[in-house]
């Protein structure tokens, strides 16, 4: 009788153990699965043209407004003179934006600036895009240093970020 009762205990916690390892690595799973948005790691991502070096997002205390700074480095080989910049965040597009300098070449950082009809919340994360609109003229040696870009080369560079409300 006694073998049999042994045997049982073993069945059980054999078993009970494999299904508590089981149960540990499915919950391991579903929290891993399911990262909230906090957890990504801020940032941009450029779509040629412009690479994206840094990005701030804050409120405004002016205005009930919230202003984006994207920090982006110039990686076309030529010159770009450009005459606007928009951001959206939560479908909001921006009411105002530009950058400094508008004119660059190759390897130059350019500052972007848009302000946002969105209220900024300490620790909030939002998900975006931008556009900068420009002109692209051809690179230096075909182009003089001082020559203005046609007005006929309208390009756009694109990207979208992730950003915490600071």
């Amino acid at each position: 009788m006694s073998f049999r009762a042994q045997s049982a205990v073993e069945f059980v916690s054999v078993y009970g153990f494999v299904l508590l390892i089981i149960g540990a690595v499915l919950a391991i799973l579903l929290i891993f699965s399911n990262l909230p948005i906090t957890i990504y790691p801020p940032g941009c991502h450029s779509y040629g043209g412009f690479k994206c070096n840094d990005i701030l997002y804050a409120p405004n205390i002016t205005t009930s407004n919230s202003s984006i700074f994207i920090f982006l480095s110039n990686t076309q080989p030529g010159i770009v003179n450009i005459s606007s910049f928009t951001a959206t965040i939560d479908n909001k597009r921006s009411v105002t934006g530009s950058c400094a300098p508008n004119r660059s070449v190759q390897g130059n950082t350019v500052k972007c600036t848009a302000n946002i009809p969105v209220s900024a919340k300490v620790g909030s994360v939002y998900v975006g895009y931008y556009a900068i609109y420009a002109d692209y003229c051809a690179p230096l040696p075909y182009l003089e240093a001082n020559t203005l870009c046609p007005s006929n080369s309208n390009v756009s560079f694109t990207g979208q970020f992730i950003v915490q409300g600071s």
